[in-house]
């Protein structure tokens, strides 16, 4: 298995497309295998994992943002911004304190033009609310015409219906696009 360096999710090895994403993986020259020391970080965490390391604001131990953190329990916060990895292969940065409508006629400008070509999702297909800590995400269909999927496994939710979750969360437009929303 490999860590997919567009989604983050784990592919089959070898695999040179990203099934979450729909694109090709840019391909990489081999780079020397780092040492275990050059591979982790003081607290002990793998420098080379997709998730995000932050400082806990409680106790300064450095842990994955997000989650608890393992000194103290705290939280650790992520900040002001949530990434948004886009169904053609762009990153968006996507501030917590706003609401972002996910439509191919949001009013994020680099989100329409990132899903312009997608036929299944809808001009208005869902909001996105964040909660302050940048931790949390709230999804609600906007009664999109090919429905709003949470996760692999999920039933679509309902027009209007909400779905909270934890970052990072991988939202599915209609029957193709996916949308990988991870802190930053």
């Amino acid at each position: 298995m490999m860590t997919c360096p567009l989604c983050g999710k784990r592919h089959k090895a070898g695999t040179d497309y990203c099934p979450v994403l729909l694109t090709a993986i840019p391909v990489s020259k081999p780079l020397d295998t780092p040492s275990e020391q050059e591979r982790t970080n003081e607290a002990g965490h793998d420098k080379t994992d997709n998730r995000n390391f932050a400082t806990c604001p409680n106790c300064g131990y450095t842990g994955i943002a997000g989650e608890e953190c393992d000194q103290c329990g705290q939280t650790i916060l992520i900040g002001d911004r949530v990434l948004a990895l886009m169904p053609d292969g762009s990153s968006i940065l996507l501030p917590t304190s706003e609401e972002t409508v996910i439509g191919r006629e949001s009013h994020n400008e680099k989100v329409a033009n990132s899903l312009s070509h997608c036929d299944g999702v809808s001009r208005r297909h869902c909001t996105l609310r964040f909660d302050p800590q940048g931790t949390c995400v709230t999804v609600i269909d906007l009664g999109s015409t090919n429905g709003t999927w949470i996760g692999d496994d999920g039933e679509p939710l309902m027009p209007n219906e909400m779905f909270t979750g934890r970052l990072p969360l991988e939202i599915h437009l209609g029957n193709r696009a996916v949308v990988v929303l991870r802190a930053e």
